[in-house]
């Protein structure tokens, strides 16, 4: 039995609730994400693989991409639609890369043909300007060229213009994907109505990354020229500089009337020459590493004026990316750095969509990062992120592009559940 009590001096207190750390709250939302698998073509015309992945060698070094089905397109049991396309010509790479909107059923389409087009626009493009010189060198060391009034040099202009011909080309590709199947029965079945333009609906990121001058590794200036109609990311980085100069952003995002919307090649008038123009950058400078992305990587790592190096840095500590200009060989570490680096914790694993069975341990430099600062720390000291790579999920004896895929499908984030693509162009190793 209870004993009585002073109701007058009796006082309860209630319990302060349990507060959920963040890596709670992400174990718990982790696991409420289902798996269906992509339609089967008799249902859904153009389906698009759950996970696409390429790699490039190229004479100024690798191209890597991956893109994976983002988690509400499996819990939902649709299409991924991200695209994207690479190539090389000579010394000149080139990178597009596409996301479909979400909300129009076969932007997907959208997305794969103007990718694809863009990239087979710009080989063409640059084969015949490479033709107009007896040696292509001379187009390098022309393109570095600034003339003595300033500005660029007629080199980079050709090659600009070149990019922006290259936007409006994918936005006929966009066009023509829709009249090509506007009177087909299966799309408008799918639709309950007749297609429209806007279900074909895509932004596009395009960029050329040229050397200048003689080829060969190290601090040598290049150029990369890029447009960009609606969001995602592009971003130069030199791992050679010091952490205040080490990422150049080469783009800027579009938005919408409203919070989360952006801008397509549909859009009225995004690609008219004076949008395009207004909408291309130039820059030139030592770049070691350009990262080109959809939104739904580069969400995650916003601000992109500032993120992008810790979004580097992921990929360097979870054996995605090779250490640039440290030698594979180099394993011989300090018994502070070991310490140090273990008193760090350890990676966090999330049940994969696709099987709860299975987890995967990554790390992230959010939670490696105490401090604003901590990030500099290993932006100077990048050996420390090999260390610390050895206790991740994602071996170093799979191709980049696979270890980029499985990274992209399995690290979490909160309120991140779309399509990741993700391409990285890199200077070839001093």
């Amino acid at each position: 039995m209870i004993p009585a009590q002073d109701e007058e001096n009796t006082e309860i207190v209630a319990a302060e609730p349990q507060k959920l750390s963040n890596d709670e709250v992400l174990l718990h939302t982790a696991s409420l994400w289902k798996y269906q698998p992509i339609p089967d073509a008799s249902v859904e015309p153009n389906p698009m693989p759950e996970i696409y992945a390429l790699h490039q060698d190229t004479k100024e070094g690798p191209i890597w991409g991956a893109r994976v089905r983002g988690k509400k397109h499996k819990h939902e049991g649709t299409n991924s639609d991200d695209w994207f396309a690479v190539d090389a010509i000579d010394r000149i790479r080139i990178t597009a890369v596409a996301d479909g909107a979400g909300s129009k059923h076969f932007s997907r389409i959208g997305a794969h043909d103007a990718a694809e087009t863009a990239v087979s626009f710009l080989r063409m493009q640059l084969t015949d300007l490479l033709s107009q010189y007896d040696k292509p060198e001379e187009l390098y060391t022309a393109a570095g060229i600034t003339p003595e009034e300033g500005g660029i040099s007629p080199v980079v202009h050709s090659l600009a213009q070149a990019v922006q011909k290259a936007m409006q080309e994918a936005y006929r590709a966009v066009r023509i994907a829709f009249l090509l199947r506007m009177r087909e029965k299966r799309y408008a079945d799918v639709l309950g109505r007749p297609l429209r333009l806007t279900d074909f609906s895509s932004t596009l990121l395009v960029v050329l990354w040229i050397p200048c001058g003689e080829p060969g590794p190290g601090k040598r200036d290049s150029i990369a020229i890029s447009c960009q109609v609606g969001d995602g990311a592009i971003a130069a980085i030199n791992a050679g500089a010091a952490f205040e100069d080490g990422e150049h952003l080469l783009c800027q995002a579009d938005s919408g009337d409203f919070s989360g919307e952006t801008e397509f090649l549909t859009s009225q008038g995004k690609t008219d020459m004076e949008s395009l123009q207004s909408r291309t950058r130039i820059y030139c400078g030592p770049i070691t590493h350009i990262l080109v992305m959809t939104d739904g990587v580069s969400d995650d790592y916003y601000p992109a004026e500032t993120e992008m190096r810790r979004l580097y840095c992921d990929l360097l500590v979870n054996n995605v990316l090779p250490l640039y200009g440290i030698a594979a060989e180099d394993n011989s570490y300090s018994l502070d750095e070991i310490r140090s680096i273990r008193g760090l914790g350890k990676p966090i694993a999330f049940p994969w969509p696709n099987d709860k069975s299975i987890s995967v341990a990554l790390h992230y430099m959010r939670r490696l990062c105490g401090k604003p600062e901590d990030l500099a720390h290993f932006w100077e000291e990048p050996r420390k992120l090999r260390l610390a790579s050895a206790a991740v999920d994602i071996p170093d004896d799979i191709p980049v592009e696979q270890r980029m895929a499985k990274w992209l499908d399995n690290y979490v984030e909160r309120s991140s559940f779309d399509d990741r693509t993700l391409v990285v162009m890199m200077e070839s190793e001093p």
